[in-house]
């Protein structure tokens, strides 16, 4: 499997205890092209998403490696 953005992303919808983390990062990155279309405060709130996105993920992923650090 490649690795890099795409293969981050099947990793993390593949595993199930993170799963639901990933829904506002890629509703972030579907309307990347998008957002150029909007008014300022649109691409705004595409950051937001985004930012959100990202951060969940990244409290997610913590979480998920810190039950799996603590089972091992």
């Amino acid at each position: 499997m490649p690795r890099g953005w795409g293969g981050s992303a099947l990793d993390h919808w593949r595993s199930s205890s993170v799963r639901w983390a990933a829904v506002p990062f890629c509703l972030g990155l579907a309307s990347y092209l998008p957002q150029f279309f909007l008014p300022p405060t649109g691409r705004i709130v595409h950051g937001l998403v985004l930012l959100v996105g990202a951060a969940l993920w990244v409290v997610a992923e913590a979480q998920a490696s810190r039950r799996a650090t603590a089972t091992a």
